[in-house]
C-alpha cells in the first residue's frame, strides 16, 4: 500500500516575531555604519606650558608598606653559649643566628639543647634583617 503524503503545511510567521527581527536588524545595521569623519579645523600649535613647581619640590621616596615575610617552623640548636650572647644553628637550613642575653629573659639553656623556633625571611616591603623567634623546648 502506497504511503500517503502529507502535504507541506506553510505557517506565517507571527507578527510578533517580525517585529523582533526588524528591530534586531535595523539595530545591527545602524551599528555597523561609520560616521563621517569631519575634516579638522584650522587651529594653532598648542603652546606647551612649563610644570610649575610643587612646593614640596624634594625628593619624594617611595611610600613605606609593611613587610611581607616567609615563615617557616624549625628547630634552633644552643652551639656556643657566652656572658653577652647565645650562638643558635636553625634548621632546616643549618643558618646561624645570635641573640643577646638579655632577650633570653629566665632561660635555662643549656648546650646542645634544642628549641622550636620560627624563622622570617623578609619577601617585599622595607625590611632586610631575617627574623627568629623561639617558641619553646623541643620534649
Amino acid at each position: 500500500m502506497l504511503a500517503k503524503q502529507m502535504p507541506a503545511r506553510r505557517t506565517a510567521a507571527s507578527p510578533f516575531l517580525t517585529f523582533v527581527i526588524s528591530v534586531l536588524l535595523v539595530t545591527l545595521t545602524g551599528c555597523s555604519i561609520q560616521p563621517e569623519k569631519q575634516a579638522p579645523a584650522e587651529t594653532s600649535p598648542p603652546v606647551l606650558k612649563p610644570p610649575k613647581p610643587h612646593e614640596d619640590s624634594a625628593i619624594v621616596s617611595p611610600p613605606v608598606g609593611p613587610c611581607v615575610y616567609e615563615s617557616t617552623k624549625g628547630i634552633a640548636e644552643v652551639t656556643k653559649l657566652s656572658a653577652q650572647q647565645v650562638t643558635f644553628k636553625f634548621y632546616p637550613g643549618d643558618q646561624y643566628f645570635k641573640l643577646p642575653v638579655s632577650d633570653l629573659q629566665e632561660a635555662q639553656l643549656d648546650l646542645g639543647q634544642e628549641l622550636k623556633a620560627i624563622i622570617r625571611r623578609p619577601l617585599a616591603g622595607p625590611c632586610h634583617n631575617t627574623e627568629f623567634e623561639l617558641l619553646s623546648t623541643v620534649d
